[in-house]
């Protein structure tokens, strides 16, 4: 098994641990498919992504991945499924006020945006600057 497979695997099962012993809510609302792209992060139940506003390139560097999905749910419960997920899967959140999360020599920011009865959230992954 690859490293990256590794990983994938062992984030997969500490994801159906910490919802098996308390993510109750979080459990409620993940779903079996995961965001295109980064294969450890759950897609929230309701949302759906748009495979025309999908971007993805996998570079010497890193992998650069936007995914942008919507739906007819909450824009503060999405936030708050995305803030407990995350931290569950060891990503840690800057302190920019923004939804902006690092792991691993990668950063992860989310944008979530409602109107019109519908919640969108923009994922962007991108390596960590290095300087």
């Amino acid at each position: 098994m690859s490293g990256m497979a590794a990983r994938h695997a062992l984030l997969t099962i500490g994801l159906i641990i910490a919802l098996m012993a308390g993510g109750r809510v979080v459990a409620d609302q993940a779903a079996d498919r995961f965001v295109t792209g980064i294969g450890d992060l759950p897609l929230m139940s309701g949302l759906t992504e748009d495979p025309e506003r999908e971007i993805i390139f996998d570079k010497p560097n890193g992998r650069i991945v936007e995914v942008v999905a919507s739906g007819a749910v909450d824009a503060q419960a999405v936030g708050g499924f995305y803030d407990r997920v995350l931290r569950q899967l060891g990503w840690h959140r800057q302190t920019t006020g923004k939804r902006v999360f690092e792991r691993d020599g990668e950063i992860l920011s989310l944008t979530i945006s409602a109107g019109n009865g519908q919640t969108t959230i923009s994922f962007t992954l991108a390596p960590q600057q290095q300087g």
